[in-house]
């Protein structure tokens, strides 16, 4: 049996949590679990009265189309070793589509923790939308400005952090945001690491750069790095090399159409509702003419014929279309995901870098 959690189950949660993610820091376990887990956010798989499986679906809101639209991240999706391979999964996540849509959610996504969950996900819709690059960092950094300063965060700077992270975070077309807590949160999870810091880079006292990175024994990994030109970006640069002369320095950051480096997939999203989203886009595409079949395996009601035209979408359940794509590729269509890569009768949709970063993955 689904059902939400109770709150007198959380200690079970942790103990599920604690079996199926043994890398998890005790302290990084704490965190979540003070700060993130909530008993109506979690499901929870009953097998006589023990929970044998369990998911988190945490709020966030993405940008899309220039509205801000409700969606969940799958987070501690883990079933206990001994129930596996039972299908207590696949109910879960079918719980989950319904309990996230009903909640007024258009998408939900997810980092996959290794890679052949990837191909698991997408048989439930999930489909590869978040591209990422791997830049290692040369040493050879000259630039000088003496009115930059590079400094390490402290508290009382968040609230100043967040609104300059949230105002960069807005030069993408489709994002997942982050509330101000959210943004404490994964500050405090990356300072409790050993070797976690956030530096920022002030000038004329105002913030200019934020830079989120890790340090371990043999390198330093940069998992986000924002700022307003490149000479803030090499100040970062020159500073962590500095600080961490024998490190390997590897830069991470969203692919663009920049890039010369292939970018590599990290999150997927999946659309909960169809006709919501294709609404959305059709109100700001409203050149576009298309009338589009839609199949989707897991939720039956965005199984329909959709038509584009003049900005709006009208609904059938049969009828002649243009198109025929499953939910997968829906997705992927509307996000705009690699779609030079896709057939050319696809190229009518825009091309776009959605990003997700920093979800306490």
């Amino acid at each position: 049996m689904v059902t939400l959690a109770q709150e007198y189950q959380k200690n079970d949660i942790i103990h599920i949590w604690n079996e199926c993610f043994p890398g998890d820091s005790p302290e990084f376990i704490d965190l979540y679990f003070t700060k993130k887990y909530k008993s109506e956010n979690t499901l929870v798989y009953l097998l006589e009265d023990k929970i044998a499986s369990c998911l988190q679906i945490l709020p966030y809101e993405m940008k899309y189309c220039g509205d801000v639209c409700p969606m969940f991240y799958i987070s501690g999706a883990a079933t206990l070793p001994e129930y596996r391979n039972r299908g207590l999964m696949k109910e879960l996540l079918l719980h989950a589509f319904q309990e996230m849509k009903n909640r007024g959610a258009l998408f939900t996504t997810l980092i996959p923790q290794e890679e052949w969950l990837a191909g698991y996900y997408q048989k439930y819709g999930y489909t590869p939308c978040f591209d990422y690059i791997t830049l290692w960092i040369t040493r050879k950094i000259s630039v000088f400005d003496d009115l930059m300063f590079v400094t390490t965060l402290k508290t009382h700077e968040l609230k100043e952090a967040y609104d300059y992270y949230q105002k960069q975070s807005e030069k993408h077309a489709i994002f997942v945001q982050k509330s101000f807590d959210d943004f404490t949160i994964l500050c405090e999870e990356l300072k409790q690491r050993r070797g976690g810091e956030i530096y920022l880079c002030r000038r004329d006292d105002k913030i200019c750069g934020l830079c989120f990175c890790y340090a371990s024994v043999q390198r330093l990994q940069i998992f986000e790095m924002q700022g307003n030109n490149k000479n803030m970006k090499k100040i970062f640069l020159r500073k962590i090399i500095e600080r961490y002369p024998q490190r390997k320095i590897y830069l991470m950051k969203c692919s663009s159409n920049k890039d010369l480096v292939p970018p590599t997939p990290k999150g997927m999203a999946r659309i909960l509702d169809a006709e919501k989203v294709l609404n959305l886009f059709a109100l700001h595409h409203d050149e576009m003419k298309l009338t589009i079949k839609v199949n989707d395996e897991q939720i039956v009601e965005n199984n329909a014929v959709f038509c584009l035209e003049n900005g709006t979408c009208t609904r059938k359940e049969n009828g002649n279309f243009d198109m025929e794509v499953n939910i997968n590729l829906l997705t992927q269509l509307l996000l705009g995901y690699q779609i030079q890569n896709l057939p050319q009768e696809y190229g009518i949709f825009p091309q776009n870098y959605p990003h997700m970063s920093l979800m306490l993955e």
